[in-house]
Parts: C-alpha cells; sequence; structure tokens
C-alpha cells in the first residue's frame, strides 16, 4: 500500500516535472536501439533537488589483467553522466521476470559515445519517471507497429461490434459498428488530487501544430478513486469525419477536461496516430 500511494505520488509530480523532453518508450524497449541519448533536463532538475538518490546504472569495468575474467559492475547515479551522449546498444535487450508479481524488466546496455565506457540500465517499463534520458534521434515507427493492441468485442446485448485501442491510455479511440453503420469515438482520461462537486463538461484538445479541437459539451465522468486519492476522469466523444481526419494527421499536445490540463509526450502522440490509422484503415 505504501509503495502504490509513493508511486502515485511522484506519477502526479513527474507530470508536472518532465513535460516533454524525457522520453519514455515504456514496454517498447526495441525503439531504444541503436539511439542516442542525453540526461533529461527534466530528470535532472527534479532529481537534483530530490531527497531520492536512484542508482539505476552500472558501469561496467573491465578486469585487471590475472584478475578473474569477469567483469565488474559499480553502481552509479545517472546524474554523473550529465553532459556526456550516450547510445544504446542494437543488442536485444536482456529481460528478467519478477517470480512474484510476473512483471518483466530489462537491463539495456549503453555506451558512451565521449569516452568509450559501458553502461548497464536497469529499466522498468512501467515507471516513466524512473527513466533518465531524452532520446536526440527521429522515433522511427514501422507502418502498423501498433495494430496488433487493437481488441475487438461484441456486446451480447446491442449486437455492436466495438472495436478498440488500449482503454487504459491516456488517449484511446473506439469504433462501434452496429447494422452496417460505423461511428468513432474519442476517449481521454485525466487524473486529480481534487473531486469536483459539480458536473464538469467541456473538452479542448491542442495539436503540435498549434490547432485546437472543442467539444463543448462533452461530459467529464469520475470513473474511480485510488487508493492514494486520486480521481480518475473519462471524457468520451463522438467524432464527425472532419475531425476524425485531423485527430489521424495531427499529434496531439495537450487537452483541458474542464480545468484539468494533461500532456502529452511525442511518443504517445506518435502512437495515438498510429493506432486510429489502424483502426480506420
Amino acid at each position: 500500500m505504501k509503495k502504490a500511494i509513493f508511486i502515485s505520488i511522484l506519477c502526479i509530480k513527474s507530470i508536472m516535472s518532465f513535460g516533454q523532453s524525457t522520453t519514455f518508450y515504456s514496454k517498447y524497449v526495441e525503439l531504444y536501439k541503436g539511439k542516442r541519448a542525453v540526461i533529461s533536463k527534466e530528470y535532472e532538475d527534479y532529481y537534483s533537488n530530490s531527497s531520492i538518490k536512484l542508482k539505476l546504472i552500472s558501469e561496467i569495468i573491465k578486469p585487471l589483467k590475472l584478475k578473474k575474467n569477469m567483469d565488474t559492475l559499480l553502481r552509479i547515479n545517472a546524474l554523473d553522466l550529465k553532459g556526456d551522449t550516450l547510445i544504446f546498444d542494437d543488442a536485444q535487450p536482456i529481460q528478467t521476470v519478477n517470480e512474484y508479481t510476473k512483471q518483466s524488466n530489462y537491463k539495456l546496455l549503453l555506451k558512451s559515445l565521449k569516452s568509450g565506457k559501458r553502461y548497464i540500465l536497469d529499466y522498468d517499463p512501467e515507471i516513466s519517471f524512473y527513466f533518465p534520458f531524452t532520446i536526440i534521434d527521429k522515433l522511427s515507427i514501422p507502418n502498423g507497429y501498433f495494430c496488433n493492441e487493437i481488441s475487438q468485442r461484441k456486446d451480447k446485448f446491442t449486437g455492436k461490434i466495438i472495436t478498440e485501442t488500449p482503454t487504459g491510455e491516456k488517449i484511446a479511440f473506439v469504433k462501434m459498428s452496429d447494422s452496417g453503420e460505423i461511428s468513432y469515438y474519442l476517449r481521454l482520461l485525466s487524473y486529480s488530487s481534487s473531486l469536483s462537486s459539480y458536473l464538469k463538461t467541456g473538452v479542448i484538445v491542442l495539436l503540435q501544430d498549434g490547432s485546437k479541437v472543442e467539444f463543448k459539451d462533452c461530459n467529464i465522468e469520475i470513473l474511480e478513486k485510488s487508493h492514494s486519492g486520486i480521481y480518475t476522469y473519462l471524457a468520451m466523444q463522438k467524432l464527425d469525419q472532419e475531425t476524425l481526419k485531423k485527430l489521424s494527421k495531427g499529434k496531439i499536445e495537450a487537452y483541458r477536461m474542464f480545468v484539468d490540463d494533461s500532456t502529452i509526450n511525442d511518443f504517445e502522440a506518435v502512437k495515438a496516430i498510429s493506432l486510429l490509422n489502424c483502426l480506420t484503415n
């Protein structure tokens, strides 16, 4: 319980502190391969003033001659690599599975382009605020890369066919087919530590090109309250063809649900567009 509360609090701080400069590809660890990285300014600003001193990186120390033929590892703080540029190895990441939670973690190999030193990063695909890097190379995602994450089900009461992108993410899209008639919906999640005492309406979606999409009458529902006191809000809006086309081409930068703002990093934006195109094609 204490761990869950601690993580939830840090997640809120990370939303405020990290912004778009920290790159995090979640479980898609293969996207880091061959990419250059530097210490994120947001990570530096947050952990430089924090009592939390994470040592999730190990420097690989080559053994001295006549010693045992095995590398030794020296734990370091990621901030020790400030000012350096590193590159992720092209090798397949080393996967480890927690025997109790069954969650997969990874060990990612990196190399300093300045000194040639090698490092291992302990990588948790579920916790973005532990990740210290900004990826400085452009993200390239193959066509259809996320399409296998789309699910489909049939409503046994109405007969509607519901096809949707992962619903646990901040941005999701839903396709409903009813007797040959197809409708598309945008689904947004937002998190807040406060609970409004009155009904919330109104959603504004801001795209990276500066344009906006506004849904003034969109209702915002309260889904649940976590153990740490964080409320989850849901907005779901039917999309016309013009808006659907706009969202399939323009990357979302942020959205506002009533007065609560949510920022989307570039990877989340790219993934949302990719999933929408999977859904509509």
